[in-house]
């Protein structure tokens, strides 16, 4: 069988397959090893799996393949988008390592390599470093690697030519099964032609301009490129074989008339269906079973909160005053009609969490905004945005208005003002209060025009709020609760009513204070530090 080597080619719409496939498809034995390279192409607008990758999982959609070129190729039609595995042997420990490319094209045999595009690797969190080590900066040196922030992972890379690659080979049923996973590129959504990329790349050079002023000198070669290499002749990258591939959008994997049949209904509604609804979770096999499937399926298992008001803000505020929880700083997420979560935390390192909670007790936001903090645009937080499918935008420097949490914020902070200081409310106590006011706002009618005078918590979740036991209590206000003891002691005990108890039994399970010395303390603690503030110039 003759390879082909890729034209510059052109991709267009994506098409889901039936049935779509999972389980580890192609193990060879080590007669049958495929050895080649995987290079880097930044041509490439979606990584193409070669002859040293087998299938690990088909995500059931196809792509349309074609060349830049009408002279060069023609289109191959209904290539499939797999999960593809590649084993790469640590030349220094001989350790082998599963390289994981995800959401890529596989051609198998019909091409001579397999091509990562570097951009999708970086949208995975991979760092690329494909700049060779003597034409890099002296101030700035190159490692020329790709680096796996997770597991510590460093693959170093080689040239052909003036082209960054490295060797591996086609993985055995066992090395699968025992060698370490790298993940390259994951099983997050990947689309080439989305206009996010340029809008997100707009977004930052805005921000650089205002932030600094970035060096964009480019370090001159003192010699001819053409004496390095003979690619760098026009005339000789014209007339050879490019390398370059890329994608068009996806197709769904059932397609109308196949939806028409099983579900006894018309092409015309078959149709309309599939275009307002979704296709994520389809698992099959083809084949003998190899593997069980994999469970983890984040965005099927918690609704998503779409429309057009899925669209939510987040931010961070402090309090000078620790919780009875020792938390001094708090999660803010909210959307356009005052739909508000507030999650106490003791530090920002817990601010991924806030999302993980927020997702759970929620729904999934379709998209987040907030500002440029760290803790917000990079690790567990970036990657649990990128699990649940989750766009994330931000905010320009000095732009505070941008960000609705902003104004969520300043509201709320009115509302727990006025909330503690007519109850009298011990200071250390405003996380209760804080969610007893979120609690309170969304089950309030809006006078937004877009909710129709209904409450924002109809309005996200689509069914109408209970509010008994919010309505039956004040905050902090003094409660009997009834506990049993041993003789002599009291079964009747007196409480402060703190808010609804959303993770412990029914719907009217409260939160009380019991311990009355205990807010003694607290409210003396609370006019000490009154006074030390009252005291200071």
């Amino acid at each position: 069988m003759t390879r082909r080597r890729l034209m510059p080619v052109n991709s267009g719409v994506r098409s889901q397959i039936t049935p779509p496939y999972h389980g580890v498809m192609q193990v060879r034995s080590e007669d049958t090893m495929e050895h080649a390279t995987c290079e880097l192409d930044s041509h490439a607008d979606t990584c193409v799996a070669g002859p040293n990758c087998v299938v690990v999982e088909y995500t059931g959609y196809t792509v349309n393949v074609s060349s830049f070129s009408s002279k060069l190729h023609g289109v191959v039609s209904d290539v499939p988008i797999v999960k593809a595995a590649t084993a790469y042997d640590d030349p220094v420990t001989g350790d082998t390592y599963i390289l994981i490319i995800g959401q890529a094209i596989y051609l198998g045999k019909d091409v001579e390599n397999t091509l990562l595009c570097p951009n999708q690797l970086r949208y995975n969190g991979v760092i690329v470093d494909d700049c060779p080590m003597h034409l890099a900066p002296k101030d700035k040196p190159s490692t020329h690697s790709i680096i796996v922030p997770e597991g510590n992972f460093q693959l170093p890379l080689s040239l052909r030519g003036p082209i960054s690659t490295f060797a591996s080979r086609t993985p055995t049923k066992e090395e699968l099964e025992t060698c370490q996973w790298v993940i390259l590129t994951g099983d997050d959504a990947w689309n080439p032609h989305s206009d996010d990329f340029n809008e997100e790349e707009e977004k930052m050079e805005y921000i650089s301009s205002i932030v600094y002023k970035p060096d964009r000198s480019i370090m001159s070669l003192q010699r001819n490129l053409c004496d390095i290499s003979e690619s760098f002749d026009d005339a000789f990258f014209l007339n050879r074989f490019v390398k370059m591939t890329s994608t068009s959008a996806k197709k769904p994997g059932v397609s109308h008339e196949q939806l028409a049949q099983r579900w006894g209904i018309g092409l015309e509604t078959a149709a309309k269906t599939i275009q307002v609804t979704t296709q994520r979770g389809i698992r099959n096999v083809s084949g003998h079973l190899e593997q069980r499937f994999k469970t983890k399926q984040a965005h099927l298992r918690y609704p998503h909160l779409s429309g057009r008001h899925g669209r939510f803000y987040t931010d961070t505020f402090f309090a000078t005053v620790p919780t009875l929880r020792t938390c001094k700083s708090t999660q803010l997420y909210t959307n356009d009609i005052g739909f508000v979560k507030v999650y106490p935390m003791h530090s920002k390192a817990e601010t991924f969490e806030t999302l993980n909670t927020f997702i759970h007790e929620e729904g999934i936001p379709s998209e987040l905004h907030s500002d440029d903090a760290k803790e917000l645009m990079e690790g567990s937080f970036k990657r649990i945005c990128k699990d649940f499918g989750i766009k994330t935008t931000y905010s320009e420097p000095h732009s505070p208005w941008q960000n609705r949490a902003e104004a969520g914020i300043r509201e709320l902070k009115r509302h727990i003002h006025r909330k503690m200081k007519s109850r009298n409310v011990p200071l250390r106590l405003w996380d209760f209060c804080a969610k007893w006011a979120c609690s309170v706002k969304a089950c309030t009618a809006s006078s937004n025009y877009s909710t129709e005078h209904r409450t924002p918590w109809e309005v996200v979740f689509g069914s109408t709020p209970d509010i008994s036991s919010l309505s039956e209590y004040d905050f902090y206000q003094p409660v009997w609760y009834y506990e049993p003891g041993d003789f002599p002691e009291p079964k009747r005990h007196m409480a402060r009513w703190l808010g609804e108890a959303s993770h412990i039994g029914q719907l009217c399970v409260i939160l009380y204070c019991p311990n009355l010395a205990y807010l003694l303390l607290v409210v003396w603690y609370n006019l000490c530090l009154k006074r030390i503030h009252q005291t200071k110039p």
